[in-house]
C-alpha cells in the first residue's frame, strides 16, 4: 500500500490543487482454493488464482480563500476503483496448444453522477460548454462496473536445418514460429439494464449518447458490445555458428559453438471483431527487429485491408479482391524503419593501466602524463537514424503522404567521479536544421546536487539550474533558477 498527499500553488492567482490523499492497494496473486495438506494430484480449481489493485483519490482545484468553504461532497472530486483479474487453469488441446482462459472485472465507485436533458431555451453560461443542455449532477453513490472474458491459445512450431557440408561454420539454423489466437469478449454496457449510459435528442432530431460518470475521477466504462480474435504470428531465425580457433586452441580440443541471432523477432499482428456491422478486420502490423554486427535495426508496417473512393474515405471492400501484386496484401498506411550504435569506454583498471603504458611509452607528452589525463573517465556515445512513411490516401491532400527523416546522437561524459554531463541532439534530414538540442550538466557536492541544463538554439532556447538536498526526505529543500522558452 501507498499514499500520496499532493499539494501545489500559483502564486500569481493563488490556485491550489489538493490531493488529500491518494492511494494505491497491491495484493499479490493467490490461489484460494489451493490445498496446505494434499492427498493426491492437483485439482483443476486449485490452479484458479486472483490478484487485487485498488486505487483512492480525493482531489480539488480551488483558489485559497474559498477552500475551506468547499464542500467535501460537493466540489471535491473523489472515487474508488477495484481491478480483480482472474485466471483459470490452463489446460493442452490435442497435447501441444496450451489454452489460458481467463476473466477480468473492474469497478469504480462515484459519489456523484450526472443527468443531461435537451431544452430549447436553455442557454450555457459556461464558454465552450453544450448549448441548449442542461446537465444535473445528483449526489450519491453509484457504482460503474465493467468485466470480460478472454480465451488465448498458442504453440511452438520449430524447423532445423542441418548444413550439408562438414567444412561450414555454419552448423545448422533452426527457425522457431509461435503462432497465437485469442478471443475476448465485452458486453454492451451501453444497455438501459446497466444503468451506465443514457441518451437525449437534440435540436437536430439527433440522438446524443452520454455516460452518467463521464466526469469520474477514474473514467467510466465504454458502450458497445465486442467480440474479436486477436492472431499474432512471431518467429525467430538462430544459426549454431563455429567459433574461429586462436593460438590458445589445443589439437584435440572439442569444438566450440555459439549461437546467433539472425532474426530476432519477425512478428504479425491483427484482429476480428465479428460481432462489428462492418469493417471487421483491423489494420495489420508487422515489426521486424534484429542486430548486425552491433548495429541494432527495428522496423515495422501497418497494412489497412480496406480499399478507399476517390475521395480517400474507406469503405467495406477488401483489397485482394481489386488489387495485384504486393498490394494484395494491405495498403501500406504507414512504415518505419531505425537504426543505431552504442559506443562506450572501456571499464576496469586493467584496461587503464595497458592504455597508461602504451602512452608512457610513445612519450607523446613530456612528464608524468597523470597530470594530464584521467584513463578511467567513463563516457558512452550513441547514434540513432529513424526513417517514418505515412500516406493518409486523400487526394486533394498535399501532405497526404509525409516522409520524415532524423538523426539523433547523444553521449553521456564523466569529467571526474562527481563531474558529469549529458548531451543529446536531433537532426533533421528533410529539413536540413538541428530541431533540438540539450546539455546537462551536473556535480554531487556530497549532502547536496547540482545541475545546470540549457537547450542552447532554437525555437525551445533555454535553462534551468537546480541547486537541491541529495536526501529523498529533504527533496524540497532547493534553489531553482529558470527560464522558459515561451519567453523567447
Amino acid at each position: 500500500m501507498s499514499m500520496n498527499l499532493r499539494h501545489s500553488q500559483n502564486s500569481r492567482d493563488t490556485t491550489i490543487s489538493l490531493s488529500l490523499p491518494e492511494m494505491t492497494f497491491n495484493m499479490s496473486k493467490i490461489n484460494p482454493f489451493k490445498v496446505k495438506r494434499r492427498i493426491g494430484p492437483v485439482k483443476w480449481y486449485e490452479k484458479v488464482s486472483f490478484s487485487y489493485s485498488g486505487n483512492m483519490k480525493n482531489s480539488i482545484t480551488s483558489k485559497e480563500k474559498d477552500l475551506l468553504d468547499k464542500s467535501l461532497v460537493r466540489d471535491w472530486q473523489n472515487g474508488i476503483r477495484h481491478s480483480i483479474p482472474i485466471s483459470l487453469p490452463s489446460f493442452n488441446l490435442l497435447k501441444f496448444i496450451n489454452m489460458s482462459p481467463s476473466f477480468n472485472y473492474s469497478e469504480r465507485w462515484y459519489t456523484n453522477y450526472i443527468n443531461k436533458r435537451y431544452d430549447p431555451d436553455y442557454v450555457n453560461p459556461i464558454p465552450g460548454g453544450l448549448q441548449n443542455v442542461i446537465v444535473d449532477t445528483v449526489y450519491s453513490f453509484r457504482r460503474n462496473y465493467e468485466y470480460s472474458y478472454s480465451l488465448s491459445s498458442s504453440t511452438n512450431i520449430y524447423g532445423m536445418y542441418i548444413m550439408r557440408n562438414p567444412n561450414s561454420r555454419i552448423k545448422a539454423i533452426r527457425h522457431k514460429i509461435t503462432p497465437q489466437v485469442s478471443f475476448s469478449y465485452t458486453p454492451d454496457f451501453g444497455q438501459k439494464k446497466f444503468g451506465f449510459w443514457d441518451s437525449y435528442i437534440d435540436g437536430k432530431g439527433i440522438t446524443q449518447y452520454y455516460s452518467h460518470f463521464e466526469r469520474g475521477v477514474y473514467g467510466y466504462t465504454g458502450r458497445g458490445e465486442s467480440g474479436a480474435i486477436q492472431f499474432n504470428l512471431s518467429q525467430n531465425l538462430e544459426a549454431k555458428v563455429l567459433e574461429i580457433q586462436d593460438s590458445t586452441t589445443k589439437k584435440g580440443d572439442k569444438p566450440v559453438y555459439k549461437k546467433v541471432k539472425i532474426i530476432d523477432n519477425l512478428g504479425m499482428t491483427t484482429s476480428y471483431n465479428m460481432i462489428a456491422d462492418s469493417m471487421k478486420l483491423s489494420p495489420i502490423n508487422i515489426s521486424a527487429r534484429t542486430t548486425i554486427k552491433g548495429v541494432s535495426v527495428n522496423m515495422g508496417a501497418n497494412m489497412n485491408p480496406y480499399m478507399v473512393d476517390e475521395n480517400g474515405d474507406i469503405y467495406d471492400e477488401y483489397v485482394w479482391n481489386h488489387l495485384k501484386g504486393i498490394n494484395k496484401l494491405g495498403r501500406l498506411t504507414n512504415a518505419n524503419l531505425s537504426f543505431g550504435m552504442n559506443f562506450e569506454s572501456k571499464k576496469g583498471k586493467k584496461e587503464a593501466e595497458e592504455n597508461k603504458k602504451s602512452i608512457d611509452e610513445d612519450k607523446a607528452l613530456p612528464g608524468t602524463y597523470a597530470q594530464y589525463v584521467d584513463f578511467n573517465i567513463p563516457w558512452s556515445f550513441r547514434f540513432d537514424y529513424s526513417f517514418y512513411y505515412n500516406n493518409s490516401f486523400r487526394p486533394n491532400d498535399e501532405n497526404a503522404k509525409k516522409i520524415m527523416q532524423s538523426l539523433n546522437f547523444g553521449g553521456r561524459l564523466n569529467f571526474t567521479e562527481k563531474w558529469n554531463m549529458d548531451m543529446n541532439t536531433n537532426f533533421d534530414i528533410e529539413a536540413m536544421k538541428f530541431s533540438f538540442t540539450t546539455v546537462n550538466i551536473s556535480r554531487t557536492l556530497h549532502c547536496w546536487s547540482m545541475s545546470f541544463s540549457f537547450v542552447p538554439f532554437g525555437d525551445r532556447k533555454s535553462y534551468s539550474f537546480n541547486l537541491s538536498a541529495s536526501s529523498a526526505m529533504l527533496r524540497d529543500l532547493k534553489i531553482s533558477k529558470q527560464s522558459s522558452w515561451r519567453d523567447n
